[in-house]
């Protein structure tokens, strides 16, 4: 499991075979974000989508995906 910033992200990406993602649908002011994913190496094995409410200002998306194409060098 790796918890860390984008730069780990970004580096540990293309290792990974499952990602847990939470997925904020609002445009947020920040300088840290995951790296873009290819969609096409990933299947979507769980997905919820939770709306804003009294607790959470945004709307989100949690996904569990997992990697179907593997492109070692």
């Amino acid at each position: 499991m790796l918890i860390g910033g984008g730069e780990l992200f970004k580096q540990y990406l293309p290792i990974a075979d499952k990602l847990y993602l939470t997925e904020i649908q609002a445009e947020i002011d920040g300088d840290t974000f995951f790296p873009q994913i290819d969609w096409t190496e990933w299947q979507i094995e769980f997905e919820q989508y939770c709306p804003a409410d009294e607790n959470n200002p945004y709307d989100c998306r949690f996904l569990i995906l997992q990697r179907i194409n593997r492109t070692d060098s």
